[in-house]
């Protein structure tokens, strides 16, 4: 009784399984207590703190992560997972979400369980990754970070309109929308005609939040706005200034919600050119003598 379980399955954002996955924790004979569908991207966690001691099930499966008229469960022989079920420590992510190449990082783990929320890590500046995920040692779960190269700030309690947080540009602010209605806010310096690009990223690196971004003057007068457009992808603001002067960006909700898992992580930084390179699948047929041409889709950007 009192203990918490955290159940928490890895398959298609990381081991590229196509399925979408569902959790539920259950009694012995199988009301269903908690179930979750989609945590980390089509990824499900649930938790649940028993009341009583006893037996409990914790019960996996699937759809396939492509939607079809079947309406039913799924699996194959490419369905792989990795389940992780505990009562003891579990990490589900840290602050701040970001750490500067070449510096040591003083982390701030959230979860259940946890015997305790410090750690340190340092990423060598010859490192050239841009993601990793971090492992506790002394608990569970793995803790996504990006590797990035410029300061990595954690964002005050305070930073809101009437108190908003100085940053000088670039860098990387990871913060927490810790109740419904809250709202970040952070004061910068810019200059006339030297274009920003400012990107809040949290639903797709599997949390909960639904960014809006507005920048507005000193004076609170709104200059630029955007919201993502579907589930996955992320807003970005190309902000261009039209003075010298300070100017403040503004991160919330779209549906006003707050709690543990509504974290976010906000990059400013100079529009620069840059790319993304994407495949159509992730698997490809080659013909024993034969050749293989693989189309890449190049996204050139700024």
């Amino acid at each position: 009784a009192g203990q918490t379980i955290v159940a928490s399955v890895i398959a298609h954002e990381l081991l590229g399984s196509p399925m979408d996955a569902v959790l539920q924790i259950c009694t012995e004979s199988g009301t269903v207590l908690v179930q979750n569908h989609d945590c980390h991207g089509l990824d499900p966690q649930a938790t649940y703190t028993v009341p009583e001691a006893g037996n409990y099930l914790v019960r996996h499966f699937a759809f396939p992560s492509e939607p079809n008229s079947t309406i039913a469960f799924s699996g194959g022989d490419t369905y792989l997972y990795r389940l992780t079920i505990t009562t003891g420590g579990f990490a589900d992510h840290a602050l701040p979400l970001a750490v500067q190449r070449g510096k040591p990082a003083d982390l701030k783990l959230f979860g259940w369980n946890l015997p305790s929320p410090a750690a340190v890590i340092e990423v060598p500046a010859t490192d050239v990754r841009e993601n990793l995920f971090f492992q506790p040692q002394d608990a569970a779960g793995l803790v996504p970070l990006a590797i990035v190269n410029h300061p990595s700030l954690v964002a005050e309690i305070s930073a809101s309109r009437e108190t908003p947080q100085e940053c000088a540009i670039p860098c990387t602010i990871s913060g927490q929308l810790g109740e419904p209605k809250d709202r970040d806010v952070f004061r910068f310096t810019a200059v006339k005609g030297k274009a920003l690009s400012i990107k809040a990223e949290s639903d797709s690196i599997g949390f909960e939040i639904d960014p809006v971004l507005k920048v507005t003057d000193d004076a609170g007068k709104i200059l630029a706005e955007a919201e993502s457009g579907q589930r996955g992808t992320e807003p970005v603001l190309n902000f261009t200034p039209p003075a010298d002067g300070a100017y403040r960006v503004e991160i919330v909700d779209l549906h006003q919600r707050g709690g543990l898992r509504f974290v976010y992580r906000l990059t400013l930084a100079p529009v620069a050119p840059d790319f993304a390179v994407s495949l159509a699948a992730g698997t490809f047929t080659i013909a024993a003598g034969k050749t293989l041409e693989i189309p890449i889709t190049i996204d050139r950007k700024n």
